[in-house]
């Protein structure tokens, strides 16, 4: 799966969401999300890049646990076949929750 094929996939959340940040100012209201390509695990051999795997964190931040849009995050991936881990914790400074999402796409 290509970057651009993800970009759609995590749109259809129908969740505000922007690669890595929004810019500044554009920030929306709470819940939202942000992704981004950490680092690549790809498959090879003979020194070609047989299969390109790309690592992705999806941080969705919400005022309280939002536990509905989890779930229509996680029917995406499922949907799309994509394996995820998730780590949620509460910002203080930011007086929200994030869950991290990591992938491999």
């Amino acid at each position: 799966m290509t970057l651009a094929e993800f970009k759609t996939i995590i749109a259809s959340t129908g969740i505000s969401c922007g690669y890595y940040q929004f810019p500044e100012g554009e920030v929306p209201a709470l819940p939202f999300l942000v992704w981004f390509e950490t680092e690549t695990n790809n498959f090879g051999a003979d020194n070609k890049v047989h299969k390109e795997v790309h690592e992705i964190a999806v941080e969705f931040y919400a005022k309280t646990r939002d536990l509905t849009n989890e779930g229509s995050i996680e029917t995406v991936f499922a949907n799309n076949g994509i394996f995820w881990n998730k780590e949620i914790t509460y910002l203080d400074d930011e007086k929200c929750f994030e869950t991290i999402y990591t992938l491999e796409v």
